[in-house]
């Protein structure tokens, strides 16, 4: 099991114990098989980021995504025909319509439909 404060770990093979981290971190990521293979802090980003595991670092979310931040590791695709600028968006409502076409009008429903012949 696995107790936040202390961070102990047990494994069906052995038990290992980790003294309290000495920053303030609101949660460890853990990488490899076992618990013994290590930790680190994860730190928690800002909305319109998400938290990349390999680097151990919070990047943007691209253009048409949101986060909410935190320890997310991934951003969401804004919903179909609308989009957001690069690491701003932390929900769909942030989401904006996308720019129409020459000849299309914006129904706030819908989104970009053809203008009347």
């Amino acid at each position: 099991g696995v107790e936040v404060l202390n961070l102990i770990f047990s494994e069906s093979t052995e038990a290992n114990c980790v003294t309290k981290w000495s920053q303030d971190v609101e949660q460890i990521a853990f990488y490899g098989d076992k618990a013994s293979d290590g930790y680190r802090p994860q730190e928690s980003c800002n909305v319109g980021q998400s938290y990349d595991t390999s680097a151990n670092v919070c990047t943007d979310c691209p253009a048409a995504e949101y986060s909410a931040g935190g320890t997310i590791e991934s951003c969401t695709a804004c919903p179909d025909g609308k989009t957001s600028e690069v690491g701003s968006a932390s929900s769909a409502a942030d989401c904006t319509w996308v720019p129409c076409d020459v000849g299309q009008k914006l129904d706030n429903t819908h989104g970009c439909v053809d203008c009347p012949a």
